[in-house]
């Protein structure tokens, strides 16, 4: 069960990520700068950086790059990672679910979010106008996956903000994107947070997914089951 996996292991990697973004008037991804800060006992300093279009142009270390930014067409993308040494690595720390891809997705699909609401656009609409083509996803799995989860929760579209409360336990909805061992995952979550106490409370979660060819089924559904 979860809290035998949890409880026997240790500490998930600290991860701080520095991202920034820009979006034109047309709600085009143009820019996106990735910069994840993890510990030295854990990963080392990486760089890729993509100057232009969907060609990546040199990697070293062990940086994730599986969900930062892989998802959309970004005509200029840069990934850079660095590391924070612990002393004589005195917390001994080790991967949660996917080393450094959960925090990278959780960064990089918050910032998604920020330019979605610069650009005046619903989430869902702003992602699929900037998902990744046939060019960088043949099989357009990308969009299988958004569209499933779409599908599921029965997605409203509506811009971020527009009805703000003054009650103490507020509602949303959230959408996120992730991807590891090349499968293809997008999430719906309705959540209420405590704006006294600051409690957060998961009601509902949607999902799509796209996990290729799967010759054991059992399998795969309780990894999933288990990463959501």
């Amino acid at each position: 069960m979860r809290w035998d996996t949890n409880g026997w292991g240790h500490y998930s990697p600290q991860l701080l990520a520095d991202v920034r973004g820009a979006v034109d008037a047309s709600g085009n991804l143009v820019a996106m700068e990735y910069v994840g800060f993890g510990h030295a006992g854990f990963s080392t300093e990486a760089t890729m950086q993509q100057v232009t279009g969907n060609v990546v142009f040199g990697t070293t270390g062990t940086i994730d790059s599986n969900i930062t930014g892989v998802q959309y067409n970004i005509a200029n993308r840069r990934n850079i990672g660095k590391t924070v040494p612990l002393k004589n690595t005195f917390f001994k720390t080790t991967a949660l679910r996917a080393p450094n891809t959960v925090q990278g997705a959780f960064a990089y699909e918050q910032m998604v979010d920020e330019l979605a609401y610069a650009a005046k656009m619903d989430p869902v609409e702003f992602r699929r106008k900037n998902l990744a083509t046939t060019t960088v996803d043949p099989s357009q799995r990308w969009r299988f996956a958004l569209e499933g989860a779409v599908k599921a929760s029965n997605w409203k579209p509506r811009v971020s903000a527009q009805s703000i409360s003054n009650d103490v336990v507020v509602k949303g909805r959230g959408f996120s994107l992730g991807t590891f061992a090349n499968t293809r995952v997008a999430v719906v979550v309705d959540i209420e947070v405590n704006r006294k106490t600051g409690k957060i409370r998961v009601n509902d979660l949607y999902y799509g997914g796209d996990t290729g060819f799967v010759v054991y089924p059992d399998g795969a559904k309780n990894n999933e089951m288990g990463a959501l």
